[in-house]
């Protein structure tokens, strides 16, 4: 009965030794049993008896990157220049080149350094258009295309970067075929100028830059490109200061000062004429009297005069020099025959014929 008890036993340990490892893989406890006899079990057997394996494995996730559509250009050059005022959106391009340049090398430089730009054309120009395509292939094949036409210039015609003039509307630019730099005086008000600038070569490009929120001080550029490809660059300086009324006042004093002067002439020349005018009446006179006196005696009308003659003089010695118009009309003169006493027998001579000539008037 013991020995039945015992194989009994050793078969269930047994099987139980077979079935632990398999619960233990899925993490979980056989149901039923005495569980600390079922862990002494487990210990003992598996350090005599089993060998457990285990596997690890590794799950790695792998990103795909969405392909890029961009197929724009960032930028164009023709023999080593970049276009000007380039634009990706803009799909066609006009150079012009002079008669001396016979070929033309076209770079594209894309904005996704992955597309694949491609140039179609011949590098040898002629004379006239000559057509370059440019296509640009994004990553999801997205295609855009551009078109370059170079103008290679006929031999004849002159190249200049010249202005032959330059105008602004409104203002009064001193332009001259010499200069290069201007200098222009605007109203405060005024932001940006209208400028008209006329090249020499008319083939000739001109770019207006600089023309806005104009202040003092503010540079307005004219770039003249000619035919040939060379450049020139002329400029305007805004002044917008207000002005300087001193200059006016100084101008203004000098002419006062010059028109006080030449009335002040005018007048020292007028007293000067009536002085040359008595002056000449009495040396007339004194001529007469030496002719009376060498006995050349003139009849009674000649005395007569003569009295006229040294009356009004007296007149004139007795009358102070008036250079007022007005006043010299309202002057009242007077003549005393009694106030005058000859110091001479000449002039009691004189006297003599005055008074007889007096007392007949009256």
């Amino acid at each position: 009965m013991k020995e039945k008890f015992v194989k009994i036993l050793f078969i269930l340990v047994a099987c139980f030794m077979f079935i632990l490892p398999v619960y233990a893989e899925e993490g979980e406890t056989p149901s039923g049993g005495n569980t600390e006899e079922e862990t002494t079990t487990t210990t003992t057997t598996t350090t005599k008896a089993i060998t457990t394996k285990t596997t690890t494995t590794k799950k790695s996730t792998t990103t795909t990157k969405a392909k890029s559509s961009n197929a724009y250009l960032e930028r164009i050059l023709v023999n080593g220049e970049a276009i000007d005022d380039f634009d990706k959106t803009i799909k066609k391009y006009n150079v012009k080149v002079s008669y001396e340049t016979t070929k033309a090398t076209i770079r594209a430089v894309a904005e996704d350094d992955n597309a694949i730009v491609k140039v179609e054309g011949k590098n040898k120009l002629e004379v006239g258009e000559n057509e370059f395509t440019i296509s640009v292939t994004s990553e999801d094949q997205t295609t855009n295309n551009y078109k370059v036409i170079v103008e290679r210039k006929e031999k004849n015609k002159a190249a200049s970067t010249k202005l032959k003039n330059i105008k602004v509307v409104g203002y009064k630019l001193d332009f001259d075929k010499v200069s290069t730099t201007f200098h222009l005086k605007i109203d405060k008000e005024d932001t940006e100028l209208d400028i008209v600038a006329t090249p020499v070569d008319e083939d000739a490009e001109v770019k207006i830059e600089g023309n806005e929120d104009l202040e003092t001080g503010s540079t307005i550029k004219i770039i003249v490109t000619s035919s040939d490809g060379e450049k020139a660059t002329y400029k305007i300086i805004i002044d917008k200061s207000e002005s300087n009324p001193m200059p006016f006042i100084i101008i203004g004093i000098i002419l006062l000062i010059v028109i006080a002067v030449a009335i002040f002439i005018f007048i020292q020349n007028k007293k000067q004429d009536k002085e040359d005018k008595i002056k000449e009446k009495r040396e007339e006179n004194e001529k007469k009297r030496l002719r009376k006196e060498a006995g050349d005696e003139e009849d009674n009308d000649d005395f007569d005069e003569l009295a006229e003659d040294n009356d009004e003089m007296e007149k004139t010695r007795q009358m102070p020099i008036i250079d007022n118009d007005e006043e010299e009309k309202t002057r009242m003169f007077s003549f005393e025959k009694d106030d005058f006493e000859p110091e001479t027998e000449e002039e009691l001579e004189k006297t003599k014929v005055i008074k007889f000539s007096y007392d007949e008037d009256e």
